[in-house]
């Protein structure tokens, strides 16, 4: 009797945490039940372990555990055999996904251009929030410097 082989690709919005909590939980579940699996990560990294042709072939079931549009997609356009998951679907029902996989899996279909747009804002957000909150508090420090030194500049 042949393995079942499963593959995945995990990224997530900041992809720092929930891309590589997925990957850990679909290898893990994967274990669990013999399954033959390999999971590309698309994360703050770049692309890791990545999917060969022949990875993307062999699968039984393709998982896409992504909130994000995945680097180098058409790849997949190919195969049918295609489950869509969010990562915190993935890293919370992670048995239920398997157990559905084959059942539910289809073509990817391409998102909106609205989707997409609102995809590249909150990515963009979340990768300039750091900046916006560090001049925020670099702000607050030299306030309190001049409160401390009771500085004050005669107006001209």
């Amino acid at each position: 009797m042949n393995k079942k082989k499963i593959v995945a690709i995990c990224a997530c919005t900041a992809g720092m945490a929930h891309t590589y909590i997925a990957k850990q939980k679909i290898e893990n579940e994967a274990k669990k039940r013999g399954w033959d699996y390999k999971v590309e990560t698309q994360g703050a990294a770049g692309i890791e372990n990545s999917l060969t042709e022949q990875d993307l072939k062999q699968a039984n079931v393709i998982i896409l555990a992504s909130e994000i549009s995945i680097e180098n997609a058409d790849r997949l356009e190919p195969y049918k055999n295609i489950f869509k998951v969010s990562t915190g679907d993935a890293v919370k029902n992670t048995a239920h996904i398997f157990d559905n996989a084959e059942i539910m899996s289809t073509k990817v279909v391409k998102d909106s251009i609205g989707t997409e747009i609102f995809r590249a804002l909150n990515i963009g957000i979340s990768k300039f929030l750091p900046v916006i909150i560090a001049s925020g508090i670099i702000f607050s420090i030299v306030l309190m410097a001049g409160d401390v030194t009771n500085c004050s500049y005669p107006l001209k």
